[in-house]
């Protein structure tokens, strides 16, 4: 959305260039959510307070605009992204102490809110390891002296 307000008072062009992006239809979801309705933009609803809404929902997570505009990780706030880190700690730190984790078992997955999934890796992974003693050599003798006992 264009921060920028030419003129000033309005804010015409920047909500006409996220209309025109795409996201028109999620501005007017929003709208509709709060009793406005965007045929109402110039007339009952002066295009300033239109713009000033539409850069609030954007910043606001699960608003249909910073859906549309930041993608569906948008959906999530920070207090709901950290509880989720929390769980996924809390669940492998019980793991942990298990029998299970004595036995060598698999840790548990890890829980990702819709939208916040690591992207699987695409692709192959071409080469192959490098020798210990070349890394080494590679990275200096700092590096020797802090890990040289791995070789």
């Amino acid at each position: 959305m264009a921060g920028n307000l030419r003129g000033k008072p309005g804010g015409i062009t920047a909500v006409l260039d996220l209309i025109e992006d795409g996201h028109g239809e999620a501005l007017e979801a929003d709208l509709l959510t709060h009793g406005m309705r965007l045929d109402q933009a110039g007339g009952s609803l002066p295009w300033r307070a239109v713009f000033v809404f539409a850069r609030r929902m954007l910043d606001t997570p699960g608003t249909a605009l910073a859906v549309s505009v930041h993608g569906p990780g948008a959906r999530w706030t920070v207090q709901e992204q950290l509880l989720t880190a929390l769980n996924n700690r809390a669940t492998w730190l019980a793991w942990s102490k298990s029998k299970d984790a004595e036995k060598g078992g698999k840790p548990p997955k890890p829980v990702y809110l819709p939208g916040l999934e690591p992207e699987e890796e695409k692709g192959k992974h071409y080469g192959s390891a490098a020798p210990m003693a070349d890394v080494l050599e590679m990275l200096g003798p700092e590096a020797k002296a802090l890990y040289g006992d791995l070789i």
